[in-house]
């Protein structure tokens, strides 16, 4: 009888205890992570290099750029609704996964997506129509147009090219629509993402939560208190 009994509680471990510790990790972030490097050319012997200053424009007209989001991480997409297979598949990525996260879970709250939104040929398209297909909160999820996008045009390491060339015709610079940036409140690269990939999604949202361990570690700090 005991071993009956031993055998279910095995098989019960089996069937639920595994997933829901895969399901806690990545909901905590992998606790054997404990920073984020960072990418980007060197710049200095204690830093590496931002990202450039940014002028964009909400679906109100509101500019959107570092200062207005001071204090906040960015993730940094384009997205591009003409483009007829990977583009959505972005898109859904985002929502289902980061987006749903970051709205809902206070310790995330200093976290802010940010979407350029391009056609195919690199134009601007247009924001109302777009938003009001896809509403979202836009303290977490800002869509946002612009005269000129450099958010790219840093030192991309070859490695993470994801098998495209950087796009000139984008208005004003650089991009690759396949390409997701984390980039912390000191507007460092910290995760480079391929955004049509299941698992570099599961990859961003656990290093999201490692980045916002990295800065509650900092703040219990002497030094900062």
């Amino acid at each position: 009888m005991q071993g009956g009994i031993t055998k279910r509680i095995v098989l019960f471990l089996l069937l639920f205890g595994i997933p829901l510790v895969f399901l806690y990790i990545l909901a905590q972030g992998d606790p054997n992570v404990q920073g984020l490097k960072f990418y980007g050319k060197e710049v200095s012997e204690t830093g590496k290099q931002k990202i450039n200053d940014f002028l964009f424009y909400d679906v109100d007209s509101n500019a959107v750029t570092k200062e207005t989001l001071k204090g906040k991480s960015f993730i940094i997409t384009t997205l591009i609704p003409s483009c007829p297979s990977k583009c959505p598949i972005i898109s859904s990525q985002l929502g289902n996964f980061i987006y749903n996260k970051i709205s809902t879970e206070t310790r995330l709250k200093d976290f802010v997506i940010i979407s350029h939104l391009l056609d195919t040929t690199g134009n601007n398209v247009d924001l109302k129509a777009f938003t009001e297909e896809q509403p979202v909160n836009a303290d977490f999820w800002k869509i946002v147009t612009a005269n000129t996008n450099p958010i790219y045009d840093f030192q991309m390491p070859k490695a993470h090219l994801m098998d495209q060339n950087p796009k000139d015709v984008v208005v004003g610079g650089k991009t690759y629509y396949k390409m997701i940036l984390l980039v912390d409140k000191d507007h460092y690269v910290r995760g480079i993402y391929q955004g049509d990939k299941s698992m570099e999604i599961e990859r961003l949202n656990q290093e999201i939560r490692v980045l916002e361990r990295e800065y509650k570690s900092k703040e219990k700090t002497p030094q900062n208190k």
